[in-house]
């Protein structure tokens, strides 16, 4: 079995997986949502969920730097909930503040272009949310 690590965005969506000793974190893959009603996402990752074995979802929830939700976070908690609907599984909330900072630094260091930025980005935020709860 596999953990999902989940950077959820309103248009782009990142997903990263976990091996199966759950131990590593590698980014999925990017979904992007635009103009997909719910239903659509919502299977697009159950496809995800059951073909890879996952039986551990952990949700990035987008808090500023006081601790408090935003508009994003209630967005982030009813996916997280229209998805649990529908796998059975208890989404897991990790707050991301820290991994957006942890994924820019490598990018800066890395030197990559804005635009492959713009392509990685996601995916790479769900491997860090994902690695801070391995590694709990």
């Amino acid at each position: 079995m596999r953990a999902m690590g989940i950077d959820y965005g309103e248009v782009r969506i990142g997903i990263a997986l976990s091996d199966e000793m759950k131990i590593l974190a590698t980014p999925y893959e990017t979904y992007n949502q635009k103009n997909k009603t719910t239903d659509e996402t919502i299977e697009y990752f159950m496809n995800i969920i059951n073909e890879k074995k996952v039986d551990e979802i952990v949700i990035g929830l987008p808090l500023n730097m006081k601790g408090e939700e935003q508009d994003i976070a209630i967005k982030t908690r009813e996916f997280a909930l229209a998805l649990s609907n529908v796998s059975k599984l208890n989404p897991i909330f990790i707050d991301e503040r820290l991994t957006s900072v942890l994924v820019n630094r490598i990018m800066n260091e890395t030197n990559m272009s804005w635009q492959d930025r713009k392509k990685v980005i996601d995916k790479m935020s769900a491997a860090a949310i994902l690695q801070t709860y391995l590694e709990r």
